[in-house]
């Protein structure tokens, strides 16, 4: 996990998972962002759009650590008046305004929720965004796309070949011989 405040203009920072890493100066994004007025900036989520189908998924891939407690959490949100149609967002890059007014609230808000229910942080967040009323802005609304900012690495498994390719992912950005050594490992598997 990163955070980039030294390098945000004033009030601005971005979280950065551990599984993301930045390939180029993100200053374009930060003043992208900044110019959007928004509260907070992320990626629209790749496949789904609605906190339903994300539980689904994740409950089927077993990626849930608590999921005695999904359908809990859902018919929380549901009784809360939480209409899950405003979409679905990646929490793996997240802009903030920290001059929002509603901002910190909406944080403590999501840190509580998942600390409550103890399944993904992604069921709760799409709830926050619209209880708090944060606007968002959309990165992928930002040319380039997140292809010229970020590569995303595969999560760490077992075993020496896992953890090289891990690796080779995360080098592969950084110049040719990194890059062709990456598509000769790809080719060997």
């Amino acid at each position: 996990m990163l955070h980039y405040t030294s390098l945000a203009p004033d009030g601005l920072s971005v979280y950065v998972d551990a599984n993301v890493r930045p390939i180029n100066d993100l200053l374009p994004l930060f003043e992208a962002f900044e110019r959007s007025g928004a509260d907070i900036g992320m990626y629209r989520h790749y496949a789904r759009s609605s906190v339903r189908d994300e539980a689904r998924a994740c409950l089927l891939r077993k990626k849930v650590d608590n999921p005695e407690a999904v359908a809990e959490e859902l018919q929380f949100y549901e009784d809360a008046g939480f209409p899950d149609t405003g979409g679905m967002w990646e929490g793996s890059v997240i802009f903030r305004r920290h001059s929002s007014p509603s901002l910190q609230g909406a944080m403590e808000e999501w840190w509580d929720l998942y600390s409550r229910f103890q399944t993904r942080d992604q069921f709760s967040l799409p709830f926050v965004l619209w209880k708090h009323g944060l606007k968002v802005y959309d990165l992928d609304e930002h040319s380039p796309g997140r292809e010229h900012y970020f590569v995303r690495l595969q999560h760490s498994q077992a075993g020496i070949r896992n953890r090289l390719a891990r690796y080779l992912q995360a080098r592969a950005p950084e110049n040719l011989f990194w890059s062709a050594l990456q598509r000769i490992a790809r080719s060997l598997t």
